[in-house]
């Protein structure tokens, strides 16, 4: 935590010095403004249906049933279907 606090101070000064305006966006912002628009509607979809854009890892798919949730939570995307 004290080192975001500290990387969070540092790029502050960093971008005045430069004269830069910066503005963070929070993922929960996005839900009703127009940056989710133009992410989500207007440059995502189009983006996917052409393949410049392709999520990555693709996912793996580690078995079926509750019983395998466990071994679907890891640092890869892994998918167990129910």
């Amino acid at each position: 935590m004290g080192g975001m606090v500290w990387w969070n101070v540092k790029v502050a000064f960093m971008i005045k010095a430069k004269g830069v305006k910066a503005k963070f966006i929070f993922g929960s912002s996005l839900v009703n403004n127009e940056v989710s628009t133009i992410i989500y509607r207007d440059f995502l979809t189009q983006a996917l249906a052409e393949g410049s854009f392709v999520p990555s890892p693709g996912p793996l798919v580690v078995g079926k049933g509750l019983e395998k949730i466990q071994e679907a939570l890891s640092a890869r995307k892994v998918v167990a279907t129910l």
